[in-house]
């Protein structure tokens, strides 16, 4: 009788272990799917930031940034940063653009990237006013501005906030 007490002990312990394993390989499996995510989005940003507003100030990026993060909470954009910074005709870089095959400025690149963990991470306030449309000052005003307050410019940017509504 205290053999089969401790063969099921045994056993007893055994199954425990292999369960706080199994529930941490889980756990763990889970916070990788999540990190890998995470990089992914924060990729998808840093690319954005790059390519829009890489000669900006550090302002300027962060406004771009939040351009982005503002169309994601916004019920009219997808709900995903890569999501938003692929969406077609959104930012034309995405048209013009071989990332694979881009040559990088390594400073302006670490820079952007670095922005983008800022901002991801909630360390910037939103220096737009909650814009989810912006232009480059050098270009003639496109049609849809016109439907749109500005809400504020930043270096060469003028950022729109808008209603939802096209007129």
């Amino acid at each position: 009788m205290k053999n089969l007490v401790n063969i099921l002990s045994g056993f007893l312990n055994i199954f425990l272990i292999v369960s706080v394993i199994t529930v941490g390989l889980i756990f763990d499996t889970k916070q990788a799917q999540a990190a890998t995510k995470f990089e992914e989005q924060l990729t998808c940003m840093a690319q954005n930031i790059y390519f829009e507003s890489r000669s900006e100030t550090m302002e300027g990026m962060v406004a771009v940034a939040f351009v982005t993060l503002n169309r994601v909470e916004h019920r009219q954009w997808p709900n995903s940063v890569c999501g938003v910074v692929y969406q077609p005709s959104q930012f034309s870089w995405t048209n013009q653009i071989d990332v694979a095959n881009a040559r990088l400025n390594s400073k302006a690149w670490n820079n952007a990237v670095y922005v983008a963990k800022q901002v991801m991470n909630g360390h910037f306030e939103d220096p737009t006013n909650g814009a989810t449309f912006y232009h480059a000052d050098y270009i003639r005003t496109p049609r849809w501005a016109r439907q749109m307050q500005v809400s504020t410019v930043i270096g060469v940017h003028v950022f729109y906030v808008w209603d939802g509504k096209w007129n």
